[in-house]
């Protein structure tokens, strides 16, 4: 794809020259006509390769996608759109959002399927092993605190802490055990995932394991389709979540046997509502919010050229106590809220729960003032 840029580009410059000496006395006419000559080299570009892109997605999804047989259906699909030129949209991502669009319909709405298009980024991958990636990514969360991004005392002593990703990280564990720390002599506790848009298995395990007591349990299992070339190929990054456990974190986890009120969203996706439905499973939590997005399978990036990656899903994630998984169901809250009205709700939830804990009188006053005026968190508007 990069050669025929460039010979496009050739092609401009001679065009523009040649227009140039011709027509020197007409720079508007000169303008125009180059004009017209990009967009239609650009459009003939795009049709030209999205053939190929087509093909290869389509290969993709039938190789690797987790449900082998449903992976064969969406690919034949995606083949015979192809070849009856379904697909003839002149913007690359116009292209991928088409593209995307039909996968989830015919996946019956897998949010871990899509085609993805960033013009020239998926050529800096194309050299890098996933270890790589994956150590990458690790440097990467630290800029972004590990996804922990709020954590605080709130009036009548009870605790906040926001999480807003679960994705590898070299020191995840560590703040996260600050946090809980920080937290440790709270009464209760407000987790908010509203805006916690992903994560892995291994990094929600070790979240779970702070608010539990009870040393090493199993918290989930990935199913893989292992005849995928994809998890063949990031085999060593697979097998590190395909079981999970939780950890003894001792003294410094949160324990079980204060509150949590967990709040949620529509954009709570992935791994962050697998630490949802984990800890509700274990019976932690109480939800309030809305209902999350509802994607429980585990994916990767497969490069297709220097502009386009499809990103497929090869496992899914199963609970080993509820034998089941939220796919495509979502995480219904136990207290439904209005966006806008999660935090106060949950908080005076949590206020009222925790009442008889408050003896001081500081601590009485300042809950009871709260309760009238709860603070102000803003997360996205939410």
């Amino acid at each position: 794809m990069h050669t025929i840029r460039t010979i496009i580009s050739v092609l401009l410059v001679i065009a523009l020259v040649s227009l140039t000496s011709c027509l020197a006395g007409d720079r508007t006419s000169v303008n125009t006509k180059t004009s017209q000559v990009s967009q239609m080299s650009q459009t003939k570009n795009r049709r030209l390769q999205s053939v190929p892109i087509l093909e290869k997605t389509a290969d993709v999804i039938e190789q690797n996608y987790v449900f082998p047989e449903k992976g064969r259906q969406i690919a034949e699909r995606l083949r015979a759109k192809t070849k009856a030129n379904g697909y003839n949209q002149k913007d690359a991502n116009d292209l991928a959002q088409a593209v995307t669009a039909d996968l989830k319909q015919w996946s019956d709405q897998d949010q871990h399927l899509w085609l993805d298009y960033k013009q020239g980024e998926w050529s800096k991958r194309k050299a890098k092993d996933p270890a790589e990636m994956l150590t990458q990514l690790r440097q990467r969360m630290l800029l972004f605190s590990d996804g922990i991004v709020d954590v605080r005392r709130l009036p009548g002593n009870l605790g906040y802490l926001r999480i807003d990703s679960l994705l590898p990280s070299a020191t995840f564990t560590q703040r996260l055990r600050a946090a809980v720390r920080l937290l440790q002599n709270t009464y209760g506790l407000i987790l908010d995932l509203r805006a916690c848009g992903g994560g892995e298995p291994a990094v929600t395990a070790e979240a779970v394991s702070f608010f539990l007591s009870r040393g090493k349990v199993p918290v989930s299992t990935v199913r893989v389709r292992w005849d995928g070339a994809i998890p063949r190929r990031i085999e060593s990054i697979v097998r590190g979540m395909e079981k999970t456990y939780s950890t003894d974190f001792g003294k410094d986890s949160y324990g079980e046997s204060r509150l949590i009120h967990l709040l949620t969203s529509s954009d709570t996706f992935s791994g962050c509502e697998e630490l949802a439905y984990d800890l509700e499973a274990f019976k932690r939590v109480r939800l309030f919010g809305q209902t999350t997005k509802g994607g429980a399978h585990a994916g990767w990036f497969e490069r297709l050229d220097d502009d386009f990656a499809v990103y497929v899903a090869w496992g899914e994630v199963i609970n080993p106590m509820t034998k089941t998984n939220w796919e495509r169901k979502g995480i219904a809250p136990d207290e439904v809220t209005e966006v806008g009205s999660t935090f106060p709700s949950a908080y005076r939830a949590l206020l009222k729960a925790t009442k008889d804990a408050r003896k001081e009188p500081d601590l009485i006053s300042e809950a009871d003032a709260a309760e009238q005026n709860p603070p102000v968190i803003d997360v996205r508007g939410q």
